[in-house]
């Protein structure tokens, strides 16, 4: 997990500011494995996917459902991408 934490571009960042809140989003980041896909537009795209099918099951509280959907917009925001505006697409394919 450090090793991976610190192949991050945000890593120096994180370390030199000791932001606790970035460091999570960072970890939740590379659980989620998005590090691993090689391709950003199709990361984002999975992410924001894993968004759109999320849904209140009849045995989920309304607490529950919200830490599945906080979860869900931090790991797009944290892996660059935003529900709606997809400008990193965009920049991606870009400099293709």
């Amino acid at each position: 997990m450090l090793a991976a934490l610190k192949g991050l571009p945000t890593y120096e960042d994180i370390d030199e500011k000791l932001d606790g809140l970035q460091l999570l989003l960072a970890i939740k980041g590379i659980v989620y494995m998005f590090q691993s896909q090689k391709y950003l537009p199709h990361a984002i795209h999975e992410s924001v996917h894993r968004f759109y099918l999320l849904q209140q099951s009849k045995t989920d509280t309304a607490a529950a459902y919200l830490d599945n959907f906080t979860n869900i917009v931090e790991v797009i925001t944290a892996t660059g991408g935003s529900i709606g505006d997809h400008k990193e697409i965009l920049q991606a394919v870009s400099k293709e």
